[in-house]
């Protein structure tokens, strides 16, 4: 056996492998992160928190080129106290993004309407924070308020 294909069998063993987030960067064996964070509380019209309620969130990243850069789609379920959150990690985009749009839509139950939220963020209001050295998260906070349905008079 050569000596390459056995440092290259030790090396495999140990979990050493090249990994690069191709098309984002050229970096090698792992790359610097962004966590895209989505979260709020779903509440009805009197304020009261709406737990269990479906709500996907889909939101798309725009680059500097007006490009669709990165798409994401999740559902979740709001928890007892009516709070969701959704996160999507991705290679970092941070310095070529010009906007995020998003798309919140909820499920609750036959009571309440099915309702979409649309927010639009620009460049200079995206919020990048650091996470360690290398790993950034962009966070937005998208309340919710689920309206009733209105019943036929007869």
């Amino acid at each position: 056996m050569s000596k390459s294909k056995l440092f290259a069998w030790i090396l495999s063993i140990l979990g050493c492998q090249m990994q690069s987030c191709f098309p984002f960067s050229a970096i090698e064996y792992g790359c610097q992160h962004t966590e895209f964070k989505t979260n709020g509380t779903v509440k009805d019209e009197n304020g009261k928190k709406m737990p269990n309620t479906e709500v996907n969130v889909k939101f798309d990243v725009y680059d500097t080129n007006g490009n669709i850069a990165l798409t994401s789609k999740k559902t979740v379920t709001s928890d007892k106290d009516g709070k969701y959150e959704s996160r999507h990690g991705e290679c970092d985009l941070t310095e070529t993004i010009e906007k995020i749009e998003y798309e919140i839509t909820t499920n609750a139950s036959a009571v309440y309407i099915r309702d979409t939220i649309r927010k639009e963020v620009e460049r200079e209001n995206i919020n990048v924070k650091k996470n360690g050295d290398d790993d950034k998260i962009i966070s937005q906070e998208i309340d919710i308020i689920l309206k009733r349905e209105k019943k036929n008079k007869s």
